[in-house]
Parts: C-alpha cells; structure tokens; sequence
C-alpha cells in the first residue's frame, strides 16, 4: 500500500449544490479526527462505527460547512485502503478552505488517477478495468459508454484471463516436456501442439477482429462528404446533421475549410465532414481547403461522393471519383427535383461502374431520398463487422498493440511447431503470455503505469 494519504475534490470544480471531496490512505481516519466534529457528539467520540455521518467541518473552533461523512475501512473501499468521502456544500470557496485544512493536517493533493491506481495496486480491479474507469469518464457517445461499462464490469478481464491460462498450459506443457525429455510422461505430438497453438490464436483474432470495430464505434465512424463544387455537399451536411452547420449559397467555392459534426443513423456515432468543392483554381485559400479534402478523404471510414444530376458529367467529377473509387463509397447524384442530364450510360461510360443499382438520388432541395441514403450507410457499417456491443470488445489502442504483438508470437510458434523445436516454441509462448498478461495488469512496467493514468482526471 502507498504510505500518503491523498485527498482531491471528486465532483466538477464549479458552484454546485454539492461536492465531494475524496480521501485515502494509512493516515485518512486520524486527519479526519482532527477537523470533524459530529453533530451527534457522543458519535464523534467512536466515529469509525458508523459509515455516514452528519456534522461539522471545523477549523480550531470556526465552522467551515455542515456536511455528511462517508468511511470506508480498509480493504472495503474503492481504493482498498482506509477512505473517507466529505460531501460538502458546492460553493468553491468552502472546497478549498476543505481541502486547505486536509493539506495542513496530514493529506496531499492526489496525482491524475491516482485513487484508481492504488485499486489497481490493492487488487481491488485489473488494469483493463482501471483504464475503464478513464473510458467511462471520457466517453463521447452511448455506445463508447457502454463498452467502457462492459470492460469495468470484467467482460473482457474474464475473456482475457481465460485466454492467458490457455497460453500458460500449454507452456508449462511443453516446458516439461523439454525439462523431462528422458522421462516417461504423456508427450503432445507436433500436430497437437499446433491444434492448440491454432485454437490460441483464433481466440487472439476474435479480439483483434472486434478491437477494430471497437476503436471505429468509440471515437465515431468517420464520413466525408466530397464531390465537385455546387454539387451540394454543404446542404447534405446540414440535413444530415439536422441543423444549419455549413453555409449554403449557390457561389461555387463557398466552402474552404472542413466542417465536422457529430451524428448518429440508427445509433452508431458518426463524425461528419463537410469538404472544399474539388476543382482547378488559382485561389491560395481555395487550393488550401482541396488539400485538406484530399486529407479527410484519406482517413475516412466511408466516403459520400456526390454528383450535380441536373448537369453532364464533368472532368473534376472523374478526377475526384477516380481518386476515391477504391475506397468505401456511395455515389449520389442530387438535386434530382431538376431535369436531369445524367444517365445511366453517362455513368457507365465516363466513371466506368458498371452496375448503376447502388447508386442513390436524392434532393437536399426536396428532402428526397435522404432515408435512402442513411440506409445505405447503415447497411455498409453493419457490412464492416461493425458488431453487437454486448459481444467482447476491446476498444483500447493499448490493449490492440498487446493482442497483434501476441498473435506474431503465436504465429512464429505456429511455423516453429513443424519442426518440432519445443525451447523455440516455448519461448515464444513465454513472449505472447507477457503480452496478453500486460493486458490485464499482471505484468506491467511502471513507465506503462504512469502513462496510463496521468489521462485520468484528479480526483479519480
């Protein structure tokens, strides 16, 4: 256990009905002792047997607030260690004179995510689930929400450690075989070490396969709108978004600069980018925003091409469909409220699709086809193995880097089981355990430590 006693406020540092300031370590009930005073005085006298009080903060004899005392006696806390919760009035002023008086009696301000990390430390949760709690915090739509909820409660803990335990049998498998060769004890052949080596590795894809989903769902499937200028993009964005966010005029080129949103079709968060018309221009400015066109093309998960249906196909049209064709895209042709020029054999004959069918009209004008639209983007989410949130999901990057640096283990171990080379295998096997292990905590440097909850904010 840590030898300070830290304290922090825990709730939002503005003017509140309530906040909570947050102590724990060895010293927590002394420094208590020193500045809280029961309105119950025989209560004061032996406060540690009960768990909620109500009295008075004091500083020598002045009253700093009334407030209600939460104890927790170690190991029975969040942290594991002896803990105690002020909820005090949330006027800043009497949360830091609070604060103040816990400094002078024994406490220090906590570091970023310290309270968290000493659960981590007392075994009170694993690192996956330590880095849970900042996900939770920090999460930016619902379903981030809950796949940081469902990695807390130990979904992915459970799947992990499961996973580690295959890992290790194996090796310990293997190890004694390698330190008992002259012995007679149950060998496993080449083929079922690769048959248990195979099943390890599936384990390990499964979770590769949903962290990408995962990290996609956490921070938002990313879709940009480009196309040519006045093909409408700026009026797309805005019904998308169901608010006037991009300005919208019939000068080609109004918009320079990227206009992001967030919304979400059928619940799945998606970050919406409105880009610079694409065309051959001389204007500085203009020749900025394409660039960055080309950029938000680059990234995105799912791009929106749209064409002018009320105009022949041009060449900045084939330009721009020639550089984005080999990405994910829908191609739409809007303001179809006006005659057309555009035909099916137009689109065959200078962009080269040859199957029409998925193409979608719409009229930003009109309002027409856009349920159409938000169709076919659902439809290529759910396509993308975008998955049910209640599957196991690790949507952490760290978590990601371990796995795929597990699963070259595995398949170097794979390769090597042909040959029947058991130290080479196990020392792989070693490697990947390591890796699987710093997932959840049971084997993590203190670098790694320290750059995990620094994220966190203080008081967590």
């Amino acid at each position: 256990m840590e030898k300070d006693t830290i304290v922090a406020l825990s709730t939002y540092p503005l003017p509140s009905a309530i906040a909570v300031i947050r102590i724990s370590g060895p010293d927590t009930f002394e420094i208590i002792k020193k500045i809280f005073f029961s309105i119950n005085l025989d209560e004061t006298d032996n406060f540690l047997k009960s768990k909620r009080i109500l009295g008075y903060i004091k500083n020598n004899n002045e009253i700093i607030d009334e407030v209600i005392l939460n104890l927790y006696k170690s190991p029975k806390s969040y942290t594991g260690e002896d803990m105690a919760e002020i909820s005090c009035h949330g006027n800043p002023i009497i949360i830091n004179n609070i604060l103040n008086l816990l400094i002078k009696s024994g406490a220090r301000i906590a570091e970023p995510g310290e309270f968290t990390k000493r659960a981590f430390l007392n075994g009170k949760m694993d690192l996956s689930q330590a880095e849970a709690v900042c996900e939770i915090i920090n999460a930016k739509n619902d379903i981030a929400l809950k796949i940081a909820l469902n990695q807390l409660t130990g979904k992915e803990h459970k799947f992990i450690t499961e996973l580690h335990s295959d890992i290790l049998n194996l090796l310990t498998h293997l190890e004694a075989e390698i330190d008992f060769a002259h012995e007679d004890i149950h060998k496993l052949s080449s083929e079922q070490i690769k048959i248990e080596l195979k099943k390890i590795i599936q384990k390990i894809d499964y979770l590769i396969r949903n962290s990408e989903s995962g990290i996609l769902l956490k921070e938002g499937i990313k879709i940009t709108i480009t196309g040519a200028v006045n093909t409408g993009k700026s009026s797309l964005l805005n019904i998308l978004a169901n608010k006037n966010k991009a300005i919208v005029t019939h000068i080609p080129g109004t918009t320079r600069d990227i206009i992001e949103d967030s919304i979400y079709i059928d619940g799945f968060p998606i970050k919406i980018f409105d880009t610079a018309g694409i065309r051959k221009t001389d204007d500085i400015v203009e020749k900025e925003g394409i660039k960055r066109t080309f950029d938000a093309i680059e990234s995105a998960d799912i791009i929106l091409f749209l064409i002018d249906n009320s105009r022949e196909i041009n060449n900045d049209d084939i330009e721009i469909y020639n550089k984005i064709k080999n990405k994910q895209h829908i191609l739409i042709l809007n303001k179809t409220d006006l005659p057309p020029k555009i035909t099916e054999k137009s689109i065959k004959d200078y962009l080269g699709i040859k199957n029409t069918e998925n193409i979608i009209k719409i009229s930003c004008l009109k309002n027409i086809g856009i349920n159409n639209l938000t169709e076919a983007i659902k439809n290529i989410i759910i396509n993308k193995n975008i998955l049910d949130i209640n599957e196991i999901i690790v949507a952490n990057m760290r978590h990601k880097k371990a796995l795929i640096n597990a699963r070259n283990y595995m398949n170097d171990a794979f390769e090597i089981a042909k040959t029947s080379a058991y130290e080479l295998i196990a020392f792989d096997l070693k490697k990947a355990s390591d890796e699987i292990a710093s997932i959840i905590g049971k084997i993590t440097s203190e670098d790694i430590l320290e750059n995990i909850f620094r994220n966190f904010c203080i008081g967590k």
